[in-house]
């Protein structure tokens, strides 16, 4: 995938905005992914010259699409037109896509083909096996507050594995539930 250092994000954001992009922020510490606008992008670059050398905890992932499905944040799993954003660590933000997009000409980026994704960006969201689904709807059989919400964000769950007993932690889009405590 080629990826490309850019110093100004302007060029980005105007690319998102013409073409009616929708941007979705994955943070890695909690596995989230939250739609942001494209001005984000501008933080992004501000946040990029106080890491130092440190890695960022996410990345910025562009599409057409109006959900993302987090199983598909991984490097090589864009389709055409997608693109992934992630602070460069000694400043600036590396863009990755499987095609070379009209912002990462040499006018407004400098090729980055030392640059790869880091591992820890490399998800390991998988889909949901049978059985796993199947305690899933047996637990949202039942009505109670905000189980509505909590099916939709069920349709297109991805997990990852986060012990040795096999508890999972969920990866979801969807409305947000009021769930009763």
């Amino acid at each position: 995938m080629p990826s490309f250092l850019h110093l100004d994000p302007q060029p980005i954001v105007t690319h998102a905005e013409q073409h009616g992009l929708n941007l979705f922020e994955v943070r890695l510490q909690d596995s989230c992914v939250e739609r942001v606008e494209p001005s984000r992008i501008f933080g992004a670059m501000s946040e990029s010259y106080n890491l130092l050398g440190a890695s960022p905890n996410y990345m910025i992932v562009v599409t057409a699409s109006n959900s993302l499905d987090p199983t598909r944040c991984r490097e090589g799993s864009l389709s055409e037109g997608e693109f992934i954003l992630v602070p460069y660590n000694d400043g600036g933000v590396i863009s990755c896509s499987t095609m070379d997009l009209p912002f990462q000409s040499e006018q407004y980026a400098r090729r980055a083909d030392w640059w790869k994704l880091p591992a820890r960006f490399k998800h390991f969201w998988r889909a949901l096996t049978d059985g796993e689904r199947g305690v899933l709807d047996r637990l949202l059989s039942r009505d109670f507050p905000g189980r509505d919400e909590l099916a939709v964000q069920a349709q297109n769950a991805a997990v990852t594995s986060i012990d040795r007993e096999g508890s999972l932690r969920f990866c979801v889009t969807g409305p947000a539930a009021n769930i009763a405590e």
